[in-house]
């Protein structure tokens, strides 16, 4: 660096007084314009490193007019070897007029000023409102330090241009130790606006201090406790090692700073108290801290024998915790069950079982472990004594094969339930054991099901049959608690469309798709299903005595739905079910979601499936069905809906079938022989005729009815419509059923008698005038035009009746 320049030369038409201070670039001169005003002039000379001051002095001319904060620059100017800026000059704060030291925080801080806390509150805001419009510009200054803090007429002000830089570059490492911030100096990090604000807290640390920056955070000895305190906290955030503990902007930085310093308050007097007190009673001090040492050992002696009683009580408390949580675990997922085989198998023993129960449950509640363990012991031995009493006992000597299949039953069952998980180790291997023999015995030349696990012998007509044991059941829509006392098995899927026509050679099904489950299905025709494999396995040796294929009652299907003995499913429904919200509105191949507990696919969904209804039918000559469909919302999955066993079951019904105990005359009873839905009303009789395929129109029915030597029912009378729904409950059902009546100058009259159809419910339709003819459907009139149904009824006279069969007779079917 050139040096050639000294006091008293003339320099850009300036006089050089005298040499203001030297940074890494260039020398800064105190100096007076040919005005005679005192400025401040630094002369740069040029070389590698310069270049960085000339860009930094760039940036910050972009804001040194724009806030009283920061430092001035007038002038910036070249010559023959490099560069210089004139600026604002500093106070000066020499006590001799000749001498000129300029007013920086460097220099004020050398002379062993200590700022107080308003002072230094006051500084650091007006610092931050500068440093905020430098930020605010996208700038960084990167160089905040005690000797770049100048005071212009009183006023403080941000100066040093030098480092000045874009945020958005990245820079390498500049600044002065103990103020750059150590992500910067040891991770490697860019600087950022954060580094200023660290800064500027160091900058803090001196002020109140006089201390040095790098001796943070030591504090003074003489620094009075009260102002400690309350410089402390915001000095940590001011200059915490983890950039993201500290000041995210300076109005952030400026809401902590202490203004003022509060009065101390009674704790703190009481402590400045008693340090007058002992530097006054240093021997009375002495005896006072012996004697705390004493009573300090002797407190913490007892604590420690206290608290070692207390360990072993709480670890002995955690063993009861553990081995009655471990207990509780299994106990609770199977208690709804247990509760239910207990009530109904041994219901002298119950209320001594609630009663065990109840107590267990509030020692847990009230986390009372050790009293917890002792219920838990009393519970599950009377556990053992239940499950002692309920097991079944094992004869392996003259049985027959029937009685056989019944023990073995039995047994498999009653292991599958959560009481047998109480036997006692002896009683669990004398069964299986006698078990084993048992079955040696039965299964060694039998190729049928098994009481155990999945059987799928007969795969080209149905799926594998899941064993379910004996048990019980709650009925819920009775509230009504029913035993099944036998085993039977039921299918792992519902009956697939290419599984039933194989076996029956009928294809009702309007699914395409392989592997889907049949649907469309007439009651007599799945009879007729159950019936041809109820022969097959009877001539292949591989149906249990006693029991036939037939589809499920209601109480099986509800039992085997509920998981039999097994318990609830902890996987989630929409994980095991075909319904509306996840299907899309179509079938979906069998088994594409999880099975129950009990290994059974699509219970709930896919297909709704048709049982025998339980005690009281919905309707007359009604089927059930149970377990929801793709169609159905989830809660509908789970409501019992009937079906007359004359329809054709629709798109979305299908079935599942058990072997379950039963006799080939239960097809004969069961399949469905009911004739002509017909009924007499004041003179005329009623008739619903139909078929399956919904091939009818309102003119064809129209047609049809007066081939038959009648005509379209005329429903004339509130009376005759309730008539109608009890006799004929199809002719109101979602099929939708053509009656004589048509539209005429705006009202619905009937065709014959034109009267108007003026009682019962319409349905709200946003059709004008294209829907001129009438339908009964879920109880409401509908209007229709084209329309397809499968239904229509027809009305004749007692002569009209006689006449039916010979006009029938007489008539060419392909005429119509």
């Amino acid at each position: 660096m050139n040096t050639s320049y000294k006091i008293g030369d003339t320099f850009a038409g300036c006089k050089l007084l005298s040499q203001c201070g030297r940074g890494a670039y260039g020398i800064v001169f105190l100096a007076q314009n040919p005005l005679g005003q005192h400025i401040c002039i630094k002369i740069i000379e040029n070389s590698d490193t310069s270049i960085r001051e000339l860009n930094g002095l760039k940036h910050y001319t972009r804001v040194s007019e724009n806030h009283p904060n920061i430092l001035r620059v007038f002038h910036i100017g070249e010559f023959q070897t490099g560069f210089y800026y004139t600026m604002e000059v500093a106070d000066n704060i020499s006590d001799n007029p000749e001498q000129y030291i300029p007013a920086t925080l460097g220099n004020m801080l050398r002379q062993g000023k200590v700022f107080s806390i308003e002072e230094a509150g006051q500084i650091i805001s007006e610092l931050l409102d500068g440093l905020e419009t430098i930020h605010n510009a996208g700038l960084l200054h990167r160089d905040i330090k005690p000797d770049n803090i100048v005071f212009v007429n009183g006023k403080v002000k941000l100066s040093d241009p030098g480092l000045v830089t874009d945020a958005t570059q990245k820079n390498s490492i500049v600044g002065t130790p103990g103020f750059i911030p150590p992500e910067v100096v040891y991770d490697g990090l860019p600087a950022s606006k954060n580094s200023d604000l660290y800064a500027l807290g160091k900058l803090y640390y001196c002020m109140v201090t006089g201390n040095p920056a790098n001796e943070y955070p030591h504090l003074p000895d003489l620094m009075p406790f009260t102002v400690r305190r309350q410089i402390f906290p915001a000095l940590v955030r001011m200059c915490n090692r983890n950039s993201s503990k500290r000041f995210s902007s300076a109005q952030e930085f400026k809401k902590i700073i202490p203004k003022h310093i509060t009065p101390p308050n009674f704790l703190e007097r009481t402590y400045i108290s008693f340090r007058d007190w002992k530097n006054l009673n240093q021997e009375k001090y002495t005896i006072l801290v012996y004697t705390l040492i004493i009573l300090v050992l002797i407190s913490l002696i007892t604590a420690g024998v206290l608290c070692l009683h207390y360990c072993k009580k709480k670890n002995y408390q955690a063993q009861c915790q553990k081995e009655t949580s471990r207990f509780l675990s299994t106990y609770n997922t199977n208690k709804e069950v247990l509760d239910l085989q207990i009530s109904t198998f041994l219901p002298l023993e119950y209320p001594k079982f609630k009663k065990l129960d109840t107590a267990l449950t509030q020692s847990v509640n009230q986390k009372n472990w050790i009293k917890g363990l002792s219920d838990k012991k009393e519970l599950k031995n009377h556990l053992t004594l239940l499950a002692e009493k309920l097991r079944p006992q094992v004869t392996i000597k003259n049985n027959s094969l029937q009685e056989d299949f019944s023990i073995i039953g039995k047994a498999r069952g009653f292991l599958l339930t959560p009481l047998a998980n109480y036997l006692t180790a002896k009683s669990n291997l004398t069964i299986q054991k006698d078990l084993a023999t048992l079955e040696k015995k039965l299964y060694f030349n039998w190729n049928g099901p098994r009481c155990q696990g999945e059987w799928d012998t007969l795969s080209n007509f149905c799926y594998p049959m899941v064993f379910v044991g004996p048990g019980v059941v709650k009925m819920d829509h009775l509230n009504e608690v029913v035993k099944i006392p036998y085993h039977f098995w039921i299918g792992k899927n519902e009956v697939l469309n290419t599984h039933f026509t194989r076996l029956t050679q009928i294809a009702p099904q309007n699914s395409k798709i392989v592997g889907a489950p049949v649907e469309r299905v007439l009651w007599n025709d799945m009879l007729y299903y159950c019936y041809l494999l109820t022969d097959l396995m009877s001539d292949s040796g591989t149906l249990p005595p006693g029991y036939i294929v037939r589809p499920p009652t209601e109480v099986e299907w509800e039992y085997a739905a509920k998981n039999a003995m097994l318990g609830k499913d902890t996987t989630p429904f929409e994980a095991r079910a075909v319904f509306k919200d996840n299907s899309n509105n179509s079938i979906k191949i069998a088994g594409s979601k999880l099975p129950n507990k009990l290994g059974l696919n699509d219970i709930y969904g896919n297909v709704a499936e048709i049982v025998q209804t339980y005690k009281k039918p919905l309707m007359n000559n009604a089927v059930t069905l149970r377990g929801g469909c793709f169609l159905y919302a989830k809660d509908k999955c789970f409501t019992r809906i009937p079906l007359q066993k004359y329809q054709n079951m629709p798109h979305y019904i299908g079935f599942r079938f058990v072997v379950a105990p039963g006799t080939m005359d239960y097809f004969d009873k069961n399949f469905f022989l009911g004739g002509a839905v017909q009924f007499k009303y004041q003179g005329r009789i009623f008739e619903l005729l139909g078929e399956n395929l919904g091939c009818f129109t309102w003119k064809y029915s129209y047609y049809l009815a007066q081939i038959l030597g009648g005509k379209l029912a005329e429903i004339d009378s509130p009376e005759l419509l309730k008539t109608l729904i009890e006799k004929a409950p199809l002719a109101a059902s979602s099929w939708g059923c053509f009656l004589g009546a048509k539209e005429d100058n705006g009202k619905f009259k009937w065709i014959t008698s034109s009267k108007e159809v003026n009682f019962g419910k319409w349905r709200k339709t946003s059709y004008k005038d294209d829907k001129k003819l009438l339908m009964l459907k879920n109880k409401i009139w509908y209007k229709c035009k084209n329309e397809r149904s499968g239904i229509f009824l027809c009305q004749w006279n007692e002569k009209e009746l006689k006449n039916r069969k010979e006009i029938w007779n007489k008539t060419n079917i392909d005429d119509i």
